[in-house]
């Protein structure tokens, strides 16, 4: 989903296009809201997980873990 291990040519074999649409979406959403002066926290929280790359970085299921726990944090805020 955050694209961690997309370098490893692993796409064919786990293809999830979803995963792809939820990238192009929350690119979209940053588009729209940036030409109104604004931001969405939970795109850039997404963004912000897709972009962490290195050996020290949780695998795939820690991310999205932290990423539904910091969306149930925020609450109605988001």
């Amino acid at each position: 989903m955050f694209g961690q291990n997309d370098h490893l040519g692993l796409a064919k074999w786990f293809a999830w296009p979803e995963a792809e649409r939820l990238r192009l979406i929350t690119g979209r959403i940053q588009e729209l809201r940036a030409q109104y002066g604004g931001v969405n926290l939970a795109c850039e929280v997404f963004v912000k997980f897709c972009s962490l790359r290195g050996s020290n970085v949780p695998g795939e299921p820690k991310l999205a873990e932290a990423m539904l726990e910091y969306l149930a944090s925020a609450g109605g805020q988001i």
